[in-house]
């Protein structure tokens, strides 16, 4: 019997009782290293052997490269081209032979053991290569070693492997034998941590009593010092200080009641203002903490901000609920601000923290063409939680659910995703789908499929019927178009057609619209139906300049397809675009390359007029090697090294 192969002989089956043995927690490491050292024996063993039956098989190759490389070629019956394949084919295959063939290395330790592994993955690597390209060649100028050579290919591939298998299984077991190592010395770790754990303890225990002395003293310290002179004069101090807070309290109190009536139509001006940087940093503060900003030097700008937002309110371009209400309520913080910087200014001076009072000057855009003060039209938006529907978008491509072709437009695709923003679904255009939102009295808005709905939902909340009003934004385009794939099929009833069609096998688009629309269809898609939209998402080349650069009209390098077909035919058009496609690039089209195909297309129709103007038809009988001619071989010899490159080239 062979590593364990054959026949065994049937034996007696005897009961035999297993017998414990104590073993120390000490002496497993041992017991581990004998064991480790005794199964490396064993493999090193084994290995040693399928070495010794590889060895004479290599010498056999290193013959046959001998005698192949000394015997002289006859070529002079076959034809040109096909022996200059031939003379080719055979070099490569000696070469290849002599290069690689070595002697093997004696094995004597795993590391020897893994060497020889690699040897031989490099050596039936590089021959079957060679062996599997020159297959054909082989038969003309070494037929009679042919079958050897796939015999001793065989065998070393089925030695190698079995030589794989023992060092990985060794490997494995190495690893189990590394976990009970490092188990053990866990436990040792924690044993030593407890004792030393518990030596701090002890220690911990002494500082405690030694701290219950030190706060026993301490106290005593306190009780001496709240007797002292100096402590009567820490009190009125602090009785001062906390008068000067609570001046202060006072003061921001009333500020920030007056400033929050009107922090709304301030947030909105700051938004979408186009105030220079130290304006802006001004606005920005006074909305967060307007006590910080109310003194003399700014009190100009604060009015002057408050005038923009006035005018803001009053043109509409700041929105607010009650128009009446906040221009009172700016009015009533225009007529309070003299007395709020008077507040503070008294209480700082009072402080000992005024330092001086002056007057300074500032900048403030106004248009060129009409002297007004710029500022820009604010509105409401509406947004959606773009983050929460990315996570599922994401899971779906990376359990492959969907995949891109090519798959580069992947990372695309997670670099967006995964750094995406809430995302502005409201637009002030004239035309789209109107964003199904209703308005009540107070403004509170309410959503629902229909106006109907709302009016429900709205006399529910008021305990009456009231009048609603329509949002009269509409939805951005490819918030609608994300809906495409199942709302054109029925959704949300269960359809014929949606049954049918959704979810769709292909998609193919641009990668320019990955984002816009790819992406969206994904995330709506499964938020929506719980399933993805398409399996695979096909991303086509576009189209440029034979220079590489994005047509446009401005730049004159437009090429009109239409002329290109009445000057060149459809079928020459079509070849071009086929022909230079390659998933994921661009195409650099030009007219010279429609001229080549334009030619081409030309060769194949003579062709074909040729087959038909002769009566010429497909015999199913024919067979390639019946044929012996040279000319017939040299096509065949062509045609299966195109196929070869084809298959490489996949």
């Amino acid at each position: 019997m062979v590593f364990g192969w054959g026949k065994k002989k049937q034996e007696e089956y005897v009961e035999r009782i297993p017998q414990e043995k104590e073993v120390q927690l000490s002496d497993v490491p041992k017991i581990v290293t004998e064991l480790n050292e005794l199964r490396k024996s064993q493999i090193i063993s084994e290995i040693k052997h399928l070495r010794n039956n590889t060895g004479p098989l290599m010498d056999e190759l290193m013959q046959i490269g001998n005698v192949l490389d000394k015997d002289n070629l006859k070529v002079d019956d076959i034809d040109i081209h096909l022996s200059t394949i031939v003379i080719r084919g055979k070099k490569q295959v000696i070469d290849v032979i002599k290069k690689n063939v070595v002697y093997l290395p004696e094995i004597s330790s795993i590391d020897d053991a893994k060497k020889l592994n690699s040897l031989l993955n490099q050596i039936l690597k590089k021959l079957g290569d060679v062996l599997g390209r020159q297959t054909r060649v082989i038969h003309i100028f070494a037929k009679k070693y042919a079958n050897q050579l796939k015999r001793n290919l065989e065998v070393m591939n089925n030695n190698n492997s079995e030589i794989h298998n023992l060092l990985k299984n060794y490997d494995s077991e190495q690893s189990a034998s590394d976990e009970i190592t490092n188990t053990l010395n866990q436990i040792k770790t924690l044993k030593e941590s407890q004792l030393e754990k518990n030596q701090k303890i002890d220690k911990a225990n002494q500082s405690v009593e030694s701290f219950d002395e030190k706060i026993t003293s301490i106290q005593n310290s306190i009780a001496e010092i709240k007797s002292s002179e100096n402590y009567k004069k820490y009190l009125d101090m602090r009785n001062t200080l906390d008068a000067f807070t609570a001046q202060k309290s006072k003061i921001k109190n009333e500020v920030d009641t007056q400033f929050t009536k009107i922090s709304r139509p301030l947030s909105r001006y700051e938004y979408g203002s186009a105030l220079d940087k130290e304006q802006k940093n001004l606005l920005t503060r006074l909305i967060k903490n307007p006590l910080e900003v109310l003194t003399p030097q700014n009190k100009d700008s604060i009015i002057l901000i408050l005038e923009n937002v006035r005018k803001g309110i009053s043109s509409g371009s700041i929105s607010v609920k009650d128009i009446d209400k906040s221009l009172s309520y700016i009015t009533e913080t225009e007529e309070t601000l003299d007395n709020f910087v008077t507040q503070i200014l008294e209480y700082l001076e009072k402080k000992g923290l005024l330092e001086k009072k002056e007057k300074y000057e500032y900048s403030v855009p106004f248009g060129d063409r009409s002297g007004e003060i710029l500022e820009p039209f604010l509105t409401d938006q509406w947004f959606v939680d773009a983050k929460k529907l990315s996570k599922e978008a994401i899971k779906a491509v990376k359990e492959k659910k969907i995949s891109f072709l090519p798959q580069s437009w992947e990372k695309i695709y997670f670099d967006w995703l995964e750094n995406i923003q809430p995302w502005c679904i409201s637009r002030q255009i004239w035309w789209g789908h109107k964003i199904p939102i209703w308005y009540g009295p107070d403004n509170k808005p309410f959503a629902g499929m229909n106006k109907k709905d709302v009016l429900n939902k709205a006399e529910k909340f008021y305990k009456k019927k009231v009048d609603l009003i329509q949002d009269q934004d509409v939805l951005d385009t490819w918030f609608s178009s994300s809906l495409w794939p199942f709302s054109t099929l029925g959704w949300p009833d269960e359809t014929k057609e949606y049954k049918k069609y959704y979810p769709t096998d292909l998609l193919i688009t641009g990668f320019d619209i990955i984002f816009f629309w790819v992406a969206r269809m994904i995330m709506m898609g499964l938020f929506f139906t719980k399933k993805p939209p398409f399996k695979e998402v096909y991303i086509h080349a576009l189209i440029r300049d034979e220079k590489g650069q994005k047509m446009s009209k401005s730049k004159g390098n437009v090429i009109d397809p239409l002329e290109l077909t009445n000057k060149y035919g459809a079928d020459a058009l079509r070849f071009t675009l086929s022909s230079l496609a390659s998933p994921g690039r661009d195409i650099k089209l030009s007219t010279q390359k429609v001229e080549s195909s334009r030619n081409f297309a030309t060769k194949i129709w003579n062709a074909s007029r040729y087959i038909l103007l002769n009566d010429c038809k497909i015999n199913k009988s024919f067979k390639t090697e019946n044929f012996n001619n040279v000319d017939n071989q040299w096509i065949i010899q062509k045609v299966i090294l195109l196929i070869q490159a084809i298959v490489l080239a996949l």
